[in-house]
């Protein structure tokens, strides 16, 4: 058992914490099965999930809905656990701009960060040099 974490990479897979192993792999869509959900298990935020990824109502039309209506209209949409199960997996998703672009390193969190402009790696050096030869205490204060 396993919880998505990202859409389809441009390889091909997914990133899903597997829970056996207590870490993350990148796994493709065909190699997973999702776990099938009854209609009667659902939540509300799931049902409106799965109505809105399977496209037949959006945010605005489900918002103060009691939870009979929405059950009877995502029965209209299936009530294959199977396919309900994709739907929420779907819904789960993170929208596109929550995922870093593979081919542009410069969006990931650890490098958005600006650099100093203009410094020589015998610059860097030197502040490594200094660092190193600082207690933790003085470090502390550095930070």
């Amino acid at each position: 058992n396993g919880i998505v974490k990202s859409r389809l990479t441009a390889n091909g897979r997914q990133e899903v914490y597997v829970f056996g192993v207590n870490k993350s792999m990148a796994i493709k869509p065909i190699n997973m099965r999702y776990l099938p959900r009854e209609l009667s298990s659902l939540s509300v935020p799931e049902m409106k999930g799965v109505l809105t990824a399977s496209g037949s109502s959006t945010e605005n039309e489900l918002s103060g809905l009691d939870k009979e209506s929405l059950k009877s209209m995502v029965a209209e949409v299936s009530t294959s656990p199977e396919e309900l199960a994709k739907l929420i997996a779907k819904a789960n998703e993170p929208a596109a701009s929550d995922i870093p672009n593979p081919r542009n390193n410069r969006s990931t969190a650890a490098t958005q960060q600006p650099s100093p402009p203009n410094i020589s790696t015998s610059q860097l050096r030197q502040g490594a040099e200094r660092m190193s030869s600082m207690t933790p205490d003085q470090l502390r204060q550095q930070a």
